[in-house]
């Protein structure tokens, strides 16, 4: 994709999988994400297309400060140009969501109230939100 449409006005973003399996362990997903931004960067040198990363199912303390996983560490915080996270909000599963309003859900997803990502004042992307 990045090869044939990098440069192209139209393409705005590449996703780099769906929906990451928790049994992948973190350092190898990092390493599969990282391997791939430098392929896309190859073509799209400046940045200008957002790569998505998915970090679906992945526990908080898998990625962040403080976990002993250093590359995560560095992956999260790394000089990677216009790189977001992309989290799915399925706020359909869980007591606390089926109780809450539509429009409480929408602004907890707005907001990033209750979801990590946010807290690291990370960028990132939802690419779900099932309610």
């Amino acid at each position: 994709v990045a090869r044939v449409w990098g440069t192209h006005r139209a393409l705005d973003a590449i996703t780099l999988l769906n929906e990451p399996s928790n049994r992948i362990p973190a350092d190898r997903l990092v390493s599969f994400y990282t391997k791939a931004i430098d392929s896309i960067r190859a073509f799209d040198p400046s940045g200008r297309v957002t790569i998505v990363c998915p970090i679906y199912q992945r526990p908080y303390l898998d990625l962040s400060v403080g976990s002993g996983k250093s590359t995560c560490h560095d992956f999260l915080h790394s000089a990677h140009v216009n790189v977001a996270l992309d989290v799915h909000l399925y706020h359909c599963f869980g007591s606390g969501w089926q109780q809450t309003g539509l429009e409480d859900q929408i602004e907890a997803a707005l907001s990033g109230h209750g979801h990590w990502p946010s807290i690291l004042e990370l960028p990132q992307s939802c690419g779900r939100l099932g309610s």
